[in-house]
């Protein structure tokens, strides 16, 4: 079986285990230009059990939510104005660890956002930007609203 054929004999697997269309579809986009994320989608259809799927699905997950935006990137004017970005995105990771503490901590608020907990848990203590979709499954999964979550 040709490598490509592989892999979308192993995205239809993910469907068929009720992985939502649109995060199957991203990793297998994905997949096509970074190697490790097709070493992931070969580990997820490798797993002995469905725990070691879920911590697969975790790092594709993150694989996703890693990946650089499509369009030019947006570099900061000064120093000053890279370091006030930093410390604005640290207040909102702040805020958001607030929210989710609030609302029954990263388990539970990952289980009503039908997220893995681990991505859940990279999202609130990495600095990357979490991508809307995200957001939106965060905030519907506490009855808030996305603005809510950008904090004060």
């Amino acid at each position: 079986m040709s490598e490509d054929r592989e892999i979308k004999a192993i995205g239809e697997a993910m469907l068929a285990a009720n992985l939502p269309l649109e995060f199957v579809g991203l990793v297998l986009e994905l997949a096509k230009t970074s190697e490790g994320v097709e070493d992931l989608v070969h580990l997820w259809s490798s797993a002995p059990d469905e725990a070691e799927r879920r911590e697969v699905e975790a790092e594709l997950q993150a694989a996703i939510e890693d990946r650089e935006p499509s369009g030019p990137a947006i570099e900061a004017a000064s120093v000053e104005e890279g370091e006030r970005l930093l410390k604005q995105r640290c207040r909102q990771k702040e805020h958001l660890r607030r929210l989710v503490d609030a609302h029954g901590g990263v388990s539970e608020v990952a289980r009503r956002a039908q997220m893995p907990q681990p991505s859940l848990s990279r999202l609130l203590n990495s600095m990357s930007e979490p991508r809307p979709p995200t957001l939106l499954r965060l905030a519907e999964a506490m009855d808030l609203t996305v603005s809510d979550l950008a904090g004060p």
